[in-house]
């Protein structure tokens, strides 16, 4: 979707967020807004069996 749109904005509680295409690098960036201007949300792609696998609790945080 966002490679699509180029841009998409979404709201988690109170915090306002931007998702960009970046196709130099065929990712998508994330920023939180913050008064007037946009910070990068440092995030990490993982695969969710290879993180299962170090911390397997991390299902029940989730489920709690």
């Amino acid at each position: 979707m966002v490679r699509m749109e180029k841009e998409v904005e979404f709201d988690i509680e109170a915090e306002q967020f931007i998702a960009r295409y970046d196709s130099s690098l065929d990712t998508v960036k994330v920023f939180v807004k913050e008064e007037d201007e946009l910070i990068e949300v440092v995030v990490y792609d993982v695969m969710w069996f290879a993180w299962h696998a170090y911390f397997p609790e991390t299902i029940e945080n989730l489920i709690h």
